[in-house]
């Protein structure tokens, strides 16, 4: 897409000799060389990226200790990366996969235009749209303290449910999962740092609902989920990106109470793309700042300043920073079997020297259904949980330098898939020399 969007740059222009007939005046208009453009795209960089995401790996395969209750072991899974620098907004890599090649699409175009598994011609990274899941929580949080509905340091208890009398809904994951509480893990109730860092769904149903519909879908635009004025969009200009969706489709006004409450752990009606989820912690990362990501280096700069209050934007942080380093983070560790047999755990994070923010996301995802054939149902082709984990990462003692964003689909547990493969990232930009 990157070359046919900037076709009249690199061609250049024909020169024309003009004549007048009836006169036999002549103009001439010199020819002018094609340009080259400059991409910020790390071709060494993207290329490890595509080799981590590549099945051959055993990455985005299905694995037994993944607990995939939906994908059968050894099941290859679609993925997508993208990487942003934070202090410019540059792409650095943005992969999708699987990929195809040219002898692909003259050879078997049936398996790049047909198939609605692997949906090779769709560019994952920024066309194809994903409910988010628990990577918006520390969206939320700023977005409940920018709009005056929740203070920093409140803090909110988790009963595993929301509603009192309605136990069955609305349950915090740790109840569906567990059958415990966080404030009986934690000890009490949750500052917005241990939410983060637990992922607690009851802490962010209760921003989600003191938002309330216009609020929340005001905020999901002003970090670029969506079309609305005043606010710049990610447009790469390298083919067909989606937008981003927040709220009923019909307008905000057809968005429920409930729907809203839903919209405060990424479900209900909202989805975005892995460019979304990098360029919106990039913004975290620069304490509320928004610079359009771009792959052209003379794409024209845009610059907004989303007001966040900063106070929020730390808490934020530390919650993301939490999550990966401390034992009761959601993205800490994974459980994996050694050659014995024997359960052990392995750090998700492992790199030395640098520091990582991250949160991970298991965001229920519709299912792909099979086009009938005439008399005949839709069958369901596969089912689940898309795996999610988007987060920063720079030298110790440095501020953030990079946003990471993995979606994997129907992958299942962010922790567990999309986590190993950030880790993997991150290994990546310190072999090329970024960290």
């Amino acid at each position: 897409g990157l070359e046919r969007s900037a076709e009249f740059v690199l061609r250049g222009a024909r020169g024309r000799l003009i004549e007048q007939l009836e006169t036999g005046a002549q103009s001439r208009v010199d020819s002018a060389g094609g340009r080259d453009v400059s991409v910020t795209v790390d071709i060494q960089l993207q290329a490890r990226i595509q080799a981590l995401l590549s099945p051959e790996l055993g990455l985005t395969v299905v694995q037994p200790w993944h607990n995939n209750h939906s994908v059968a072991v050894n099941t290859p899974l679609p993925a997508a990366a993208v990487v942003i620098e934070v202090a410019t907004g540059d792409v650095v890599a943005l992969v999708s996969m699987p990929s195809f090649t040219r002898a692909d699409l003259s050879e078997r175009p049936e398996e790049v235009f047909n198939d609605p598994i692997s949906s090779a011609f769709i560019n994952r990274a920024i066309e194809k749209p994903y409910p988010p899941g628990s990577i918006v929580k520390p969206l939320i949080v700023n977005a409940a303290v920018a709009a005056g509905v929740a203070d920093v340091n409140q803090r909110i208890a988790c009963q595993g449910h929301l509603y009192p009398d309605r136990p069955d809904q609305f349950q915090c994951w740790v109840k569906k999962q567990f059958q415990t509480t966080h404030n009986a893990l934690l000890g009490g109730d949750l500052s917005a740092g241990d939410a983060l860092m637990v992922s607690c769904n009851i802490y962010f149903y209760q921003l989600g609902r003191a938002l309330g519909p216009e609020k929340i879908i005001d905020w999901y635009g002003q970090f670029g989920v969506g079309r609305r004025s005043g606010v710049i969009h990610p447009h790469l200009g390298i083919g067909r990106q989606f937008d981003g969706q927040a709220g009923d489709e019909r307008g905000a006004g057809k968005t429920t109470l409930a729907e809203a409450t839903l919209m405060g752990i990424g479900q209900g009606p909202v989805s975005w793309t892995p460019l979304h989820a990098a360029d919106s912690f990039a913004t975290l990362a620069r304490g509320g700042v928004r610079l359009l990501p771009r792959v052209r280096r003379d794409a024209p700069a845009a610059r907004e300043d989303l007001r966040l209050d900063q106070a929020a934007v730390a808490a934020a942080l530390e919650g993301l920073r939490r999550a990966v380093s401390d034992e009761r983070g959601s993205g800490h560790h994974v459980t994996v079997p050694d050659a014995l047999g024997n359960q052990v755990r392995e750090l998700t994070f492992n790199a030395s020297r640098v520091t990582v923010w991250g949160k991970s996301g298991t965001a229920d995802a519709p299912a792909i259904l099979s086009k009938p054939q005439e008399g005949e149902r839709r069958n369901v082709l596969r089912d689940g949980d898309h795996s999610w984990f988007v987060g920063l990462v720079a030298p110790t003692g440095e501020p953030p330098r990079y946003a990471i964003a993995v979606v994997v689909d129907y992958g299942g547990s962010g922790g567990r898939v999309a986590g190993p493969i950030a880790n993997q990232i991150i290994h990546a930009l310190i072999a090329e020399g970024y960290l």
